[in-house]
């Protein structure tokens, strides 16, 4: 990013997908994965111990509905943006939210919760029915999920390399402190990309078909192209 080099993120609090493997008799957990240095040197923050949680957008019905796994429609996307222009659905599976700290960069919203949302403990993420809901207090604004942050990056390390960790420089490379004109996406899920969140498998006869069931794809196939062409 320093260099100019071009960077889409995506972080989460919750990667249902990506199951780790723990003790034996004890179910495996979610993992989870954040940026906090870099975050924090941009003025974005993301709480890796909380899942966005929004009855505007939960997925089922009944005993099965599941305000954590939301199904997004034209409302939530920029519609003036070429990345999310176009895009009819997507599905935002316990993903987290982002919260923009005095900035110094510009930042678009690609993605946003409704205002009937809030942030919920990770360890409540996969609740639903009227277990999820019992409890829901609506924050009352709009959180983003997605943001492109444009501008010159400040770098997150001013100190250099720590003692420890230092090795010989690479000759002529300049000590780089900011960046030229950049932009970088930042999106607080990564279950979005997963085959079980993007794509229906279907035998026809005896042939794999993969078919997208929403626009999770083409949302970041858009932010590649986008990013490619400059």
């Amino acid at each position: 990013v320093m260099r100019g080099g071009k960077l889409i993120v995506f972080v989460d609090p919750y990667a249902y997908f990506d199951q780790m493997p723990t003790m034996p008799g004890i179910p495996p957990q979610p993992s989870s994965s954040t940026l906090p240095t870099l975050f924090k040197a941009w003025g974005i923050e993301m709480d890796p111990g909380k899942v966005i949680s929004d009855v505007v957008f939960g997925s089922g019905g009944g005993a099965r509905y599941t305000p954590t796994v939301l199904s997004l429609n034209r409302t939530a996307f920029s519609r003036d943006d070429v990345v999310t222009g176009q895009i009819e659905t997507l599905l935002y599976a316990f993903g987290g939210a982002f919260e923009v700290k005095n900035s110094e960069l510009k930042v678009a919203e690609l993605l946003r919760s409704s205002p009937d949302s809030m942030l919920v403990e990770n360890m409540n993420a996969t609740k639903s029915g009227d277990e999820a809901t019992r409890s829901f207090k609506p924050s009352g604004k709009a959180m983003p999920l997605a943001l492109r942050l444009s501008g010159k990056f400040k770098t997150a390390f001013p100190e250099g390399l720590k003692e420890e960790e230092k090795k010989p420089a690479v000759a002529g490379t300049p000590a780089l402190r900011e960046s030229p004109e950049n932009s970088v996406i930042v999106v607080a899920d990564v279950d979005m990309l997963a085959d079980g969140a993007a794509v229906d498998v279907q035998e026809v006869f005896g042939r794999k078909i993969v078919v997208p069931s929403n626009g999770n794809l083409a949302f970041a196939l858009g932010m590649v192209e986008q990013f490619a062409a400059g």
